[in-house]
């Protein structure tokens, strides 16, 4: 009798049975072992998970795209998949991939083949799905809708405007306005014209004036500025709504109004009314003055 065993079985000389190797079964040893069953006769079952066979003949797991370990019960490790767990993840902004196929499951607040873009506006959460409820031009968090309010609101949709005498972000900030200032819901203090400063408690910086102390003075020969309408005072010796001219000859001072008492061709200085004299003179000089509230004139003695 031939014997038919195949894949190295032993044949028996008697009956020409086949004894099969490890890994084979079948009359003639000519079949692998079924899936699931390993080893002489196929007698052993895999101990392999997650849907993996086994090798006929040692038993050992050949684990499917995605999962690794001695059973094939370990998923690949994070940033990795596919078949050995040899392909790299290339997700983005923190989110991870299906260890099988490799496919990116986004993180709350973003989309994308690859998670690389933010939700829209208006809307959050996972994979966008969410309405934003924010009011008052608040900016809603794409990946937990918390609403971040402008200055001036509060509440859970700032929905809510500041107490009054607070505010800023979340109105955490309380107004202290001096000089009849207005607090702002938003930006605290609102000077008045002519002031300035967190409190408004300053008037305008030197040669500036108004509102929010923005405009330039125009004052000249060091005129006092006013920081409310920028109108000038003119120191001693000036005139003009700018300052820029001169006492007439005669007169002197502030405003102008005093009236000078020089003799003999002597000039006066428009500053203090002091007489230079001429060649040739010296002695007392006398000015006259007018007070502005009576008009009325008197004199005194320079020296």
């Amino acid at each position: 009798m031939k014997c038919l065993c195949q894949n190295r079985a032993e044949c028996n000389l008697t009956d020409g049975s086949c004894k099969c190797t490890s890994g084979y079964t079948g009359k003639i040893c000519n079949e692998t072992c079924p899936f699931g069953r390993w080893g002489q006769n196929c007698s052993r079952y895999c101990s392999c998970r997650n849907g993996t066979a086994c090798n006929a003949f040692n038993g050992t797991c050949i684990c499917t795209a995605g999962w690794t370990g001695i059973r094939c019960d370990v998923p690949c490790s994070k940033g990795s998949h596919g078949e050995n767990c040899g392909k790299r993840c290339d997700c983005m902004n923190g989110s991870h991939c299906d260890h099988i196929t490799g496919a990116c499951n986004c993180e709350d607040g973003y989309i994308g083949e690859r998670c690389e873009e933010i939700c829209p506006d208006g809307t959050w959460g996972k994979n966008c799905s969410a309405n934003c409820t924010c009011q008052n031009g608040a900016k809603c968090l794409h990946s937990t809708g918390y609403c971040d309010c402008f200055s001036g609101w509060k509440g859970h949709h700032c929905e809510i405007p500041c107490d009054n005498g607070t505010y800023g972000y979340f109105c955490s900030k309380k107004c202290d306005c001096k000089n009849n200032a207005t607090c702002d819901k938003a930006e605290g203090c609102v000077c008045r014209i002519g002031y300035t400063g967190p409190s408004c408690n300053d008037t305008c910086p030197k040669e500036t004036w108004g509102l929010k102390c923005t405009n330039l003075c125009s004052c000249e020969n060091d005129a006092e500025c006013s920081p409310f309408n920028g109108s000038c005072t003119c120191s001693a010796g000036w005139k003009s709504d700018r300052c820029h001219i001169p006492c007439e000859p005669g007169f002197y001072g502030k405003y102008c109004v005093g009236k000078c008492d020089c003799q003999n061709d002597a000039s006066c200085e428009p500053k203090d009314g002091i007489c230079n004299c001429t060649e040739g003179y010296f002695g007392k000089t006398y000015v006259i003055f007018q007070n502005p509230e009576d008009l009325s004139w008197y004199s005194f003695s320079l020296r």
